[in-house]
């Protein structure tokens, strides 16, 4: 129906919009999201992916629902497996090997979040244009295709769109030290389930089963868990949330001043 050929993504294959990603307590991070019917599969629907996709590798995130961008609807993105590299930075740093802002370590710990630390040396000029010739020999015999943004390079994109998702095996447990888009430097442990099988429709509506475990397993269930109007918060401890609450508030009044 609608083109959106995941296999080839790239991110100026398409383009997208860069969405505002709503903050906790915003009202419709704590609502039940409404499934989606099959007269919902449009152009509308399909432009909200793309630009739910721009906006989750530019955050940097490896999982984005649509509630977070203010889209009361049963969908969510992913992709745990793509890589960013700041070419500004002394050390190479991707969504493989890193935690920080929405991040995980070693494919990771942190949820929703991507690698985006500051160096406190950034390389200069030439060197920039060293590391990133050393890139481009490694992507040539690699066959390695990838976008260059800014002095970021993104590439290994394996992104998916799950609609209506439901969760129909689970099996073990696992903790991860979990961080979101909507919850700015809070990074928590949560327990989940080792591995999922979840059923979801794709863009043409067609009904896909995967099988998932470790980070894409807790990926899946932390973006269920904005479908089912809960946040990262709302799984810690009374202390725990109690305490993020206040810092959250805090930066919320210094962001006004």
């Amino acid at each position: 129906m609608y083109e959106l050929d995941l296999a080839q993504y790239k991110l100026s294959r398409f383009p997208g919009s860069m969405l505002e990603v709503l903050t906790y307590p915003h009202t419709i991070l704590s609502k039940k999201s409404i499934p989606i019917t099959e007269k919902d599969f449009n152009n509308d629907l399909f432009e909200l992916a793309k630009d739910m996709l721009y906006t989750m590798y530019l955050s940097p995130g490896v999982g984005l629902a649509a509630p977070q961008v203010g889209k009361s609807i049963q969908m969510f993105v992913m992709d745990v497996d793509f890589n960013r590299i700041d070419l500004s930075a002394p050390d190479i740093e991707n969504t493989e090997d890193t935690e920080n802002d929405d991040n995980y370590n070693n494919n990771t710990e942190a949820i929703e979040t991507a690698a985006n630390s500051t160096p406190t040396s950034p390389l200069s000029s030439d060197q920039i244009c060293t590391k990133f010739s050393a890139f481009l020999a490694e992507a040539k015999n690699k066959d390695k295709d990838y976008d260059l943004i800014d002095h970021y390079i993104y590439s290994d994109f394996a992104p998916t769109v799950l609609i209506n998702p439901a969760i129909v095996a689970n099996e073990g447990q696992i903790k991860y030290k979990e961080g979101c888009l909507s919850l700015p430097g809070v990074y928590e442990e949560v327990e989940r389930s080792q591995k999922v099988v979840v059923e979801y429709l794709d863009l043409n509506s067609k009904k896909k089963v995967l099988a998932a475990e470790g980070l894409q397993a807790v990926c899946i269930q932390h973006e269920l868990d904005h479908l089912n109007g809960i946040v990262l918060i709302e799984r810690l401890s009374f202390l725990k949330k109690g305490l993020h609450q206040k810092r959250l508030k805090k930066l919320k009044k210094q962001k006004q001043k």
